[in-house]
């Protein structure tokens, strides 16, 4: 009963809110490749362990979620962002990463509330120059009939969430002109050769 009262008044409080105004549609669908794409025409994207917004123990004990769950959370919301981002065709290598690396794009996010009705996320989106692509809250909710026929790592109940934050992706690398990605490509690789430069002078 807490829960249900907790989560009601969430509702109500944010309904009015902006910043989770852009709640994504249902039935979105990932735009995929419609042809293979030549390996050196795909930028590679890191995605770095997601952050929870910090809960009291009595909210976490309200929502009935536990640390164990939340620091799950926070690994395997970005891994199935990566396997929906792989199965479009239009990335090279997608990896989920501790922390920023030389990747061509990186990507970073927040879990602002997950539920198992509702999903949130504040998404934030960069390229190795240090370009902003985006900053963007999505918000989902979800009832039992979306829990049918999921599986992990292919079909979950906030699929549509996923979708949408890769299409969004695939927007703002649809917009890169040739000499931008060309850049990208440059920055990232003297990114790569200053990691390993150091790392030698580590071992020396």
């Amino acid at each position: 009963m807490n829960r249900l009262f907790v989560l009601f008044a969430s509702l109500l409080v944010l309904s009015g809110c902006s910043t989770f105004s852009n709640k994504v549609a249902d039935g979105v669908k990932p735009i995929v490749a419609t042809q293979e794409l030549d390996s050196s025409e795909l930028l590679d994207v890191a995605i770095v362990v997601f952050d929870s917004e910090e809960l009291t123990d009595k909210e976490i004990r309200e929502l009935g979620l536990s640390e164990e769950i939340r620091r799950a959370e926070e690994r395997f919301i970005p891994i199935h962002l990566k396997y929906t981002m792989q199965r479009t065709g239009h990335w090279g290598a997608v990896r989920v990463v501790p922390a920023e690396n030389a990747a061509h794009i990186q990507v970073r996010g927040t879990i602002i509330r997950s539920d198992g009705e509702q999903l949130r996320l504040d998404i934030e989106a960069y390229d190795s120059r240090g370009v902003p692509w985006f900053e963007k809250s999505y918000r989902e909710e979800v009832g039992l009939v979306d829990f049918h026929g999921t599986s992990p790592g292919e079909k979950d109940p906030f699929q549509d969430i996923y979708n949408t934050i890769a299409n969004d992706l695939l927007q703002q690398l649809e917009e890169l002109r040739p000499e931008d990605r060309e850049a990208l490509r440059t920055v990232t690789e003297l990114r790569h050769s200053r990691c390993r430069i150091r790392a030698r002078l580590n071992l020396v």
